[in-house]
């Protein structure tokens, strides 16, 4: 009978040490496709519009990340009733010297796509003017219409990675998010 008292007191101990056992996720080393998957490291953004002799850059700053200070921004400030060629430059400032991420972006075209929302929408048109290989819009360079009369209100900017098996498509919430923020926009 003490046996059986022992034997099960054993096991009970047991059962109660392995079901209190924190569980380990076993993650590969490095993906199957170096670089397919990781998301980038944004610090950064530098939105540049033009319109004849008009320049506006508006500018994203967040060099603590995700969780820390709020990021500095500044907005842009655009002409009514006018057609702009814009460009958008990512930067990594943690590294030494500071990456041009937007380098990146364009050697793996094939796996990214920017995708711009006005809000609210009467404030800016944008057209994605460059092309990844397979002819799939990029989003590093675009244009912007702007409304007609003065108006203000928000540029999303939203940059997303398509891994390795993914097909890059149009839809926002596809693939993995690299970047997601807001520009104020002011139409005077």
């Amino acid at each position: 009978m003490l046996k059986l008292k022992t034997i099960t007191a054993v096991a009970l101990s047991s059962a109660l040490f392995l079901s209190c056992r924190k569980e380990t996720k076993v993650t590969p080393s490095k993906p199957k496709d170096e670089g397919a998957g990781e998301s980038e490291t944004i610090t950064r953004v530098v939105i540049t519009a033009t319109s004849g002799s008009n320049i506006s850059i508006g500018t994203w700053v967040d060099l603590d990340g995700v969780g820390g200070n709020a990021p500095s921004i500044t907005g842009l400030n655009l002409t009514n009733s006018a057609l702009y060629s814009c460009s958008i430059a990512l930067y990594d400032d943690t590294k030494n010297p500071v990456s041009l991420v937007s380098e990146e972006i364009l050697k793996e075209a094939d796996e990214h796509r920017f995708h711009y929302t006005s809000t609210p929408s009467s404030v800016v048109g944008i057209s994605i003017l460059d092309k990844d290989s397979k002819n799939q819009p990029l989003g590093l360079l675009f244009s912007a219409t702007t409304a007609s009369t003065t108006t203000s209100g928000v540029l999303n900017v939203n940059l997303r990675h398509f891994g390795e098996g993914e097909t890059k498509t149009a839809n926002i919430t596809d693939g993995e998010s690299d970047l997601e923020i807001n520009i104020p926009v002011t139409v005077n």
